[in-house]
């Protein structure tokens, strides 16, 4: 049933049309001359096919079972309500590795010939930029649900990359929120990289508008103990 909304459109629309009609005069309506443009033709083949780049070895291996699953689950859902364009969806797993190694590269240019129309992943916010260059050149979206790195935010991915969890940076703005502000003393132990110095950033300018008295920072390194 159309929603109220939508109704209403619809009724002002009509009402519209109604009242042109009074104003239109008499005689001969003048014709277009216009040319219609081509309609675009499909170049695919009406399958969408998804492959995902989840870790199934490396340091983050135990992430990749949970993620595929989920992918997993949703294409089941979406193929028992009809698919997309009345044929089932197909998806294709593949190992996105770790950082030291290449799997990534690999998995995608296999995926890329199996014809896949949009990947889902990595887990891994190096990776996921690692990636971006070869998305771009192929035209094929990524979608990754983990990488929060805040340098992603500014890379140039042509409009291929999205991410459904937003960046670290505004981790620091949520902590200072359930912080309260107020009478709150702070002191905060970051890890010195770009995501650590961002969930500071955030939090400092934060706490300066909603109160709350930064006392202390110290910042740690991978060889800090």
């Amino acid at each position: 049933m159309p929603r109220p909304r939508t109704r209403a459109a619809v009724a002002a629309f009509a009402v519209l049309c109604v009242a042109l009609a009074g104003c239109v005069p008499s005689g001969p309506m003048p014709v277009s001359t216009t040319t219609p443009s081509a309609t675009a033709k499909s170049t695919g083949d009406g399958v969408l096919r998804i492959g995902t780049v989840f870790p199934t070895t490396g340091a983050q291996a135990y992430l990749g079972p949970a993620q595929a699953a989920a992918v997993e689950v949703a294409v089941r859902e979406i193929n028992e309500a009809g698919g997309v364009l009345g044929k089932p969806v197909e998806v294709l797993h593949r190992d996105s590795g770790d950082v030291s190694t290449d799997t990534i590269e690999t998995s995608f240019a296999n995926l890329r010939a199996k014809g896949v129309d949009v990947l889902i992943g990595p887990s891994s916010s190096v990776l996921a930029e690692r990636l971006v260059p070869e998305l771009v050149a192929a035209k094929i979206p990524m979608i990754s649900p983990a990488a929060t790195s805040v340098r992603l935010s500014g890379v140039n991915d042509s409009g291929f990359l999205f991410r459904t969890i937003p960046s670290a940076a505004l981790e620091g703005d949520a902590l200072a929120r359930s912080i309260g502000g107020g009478t709150a003393r702070l002191a905060i132990i970051y890890l010195d990289d770009d995501t650590g110095k961002a969930i500071l950033g955030t939090l400092r300018s934060r706490l300066k508008t909603g109160g709350g008295t930064l006392v202390a920072t110290q910042k740690f390194g991978a060889t800090t103990t």
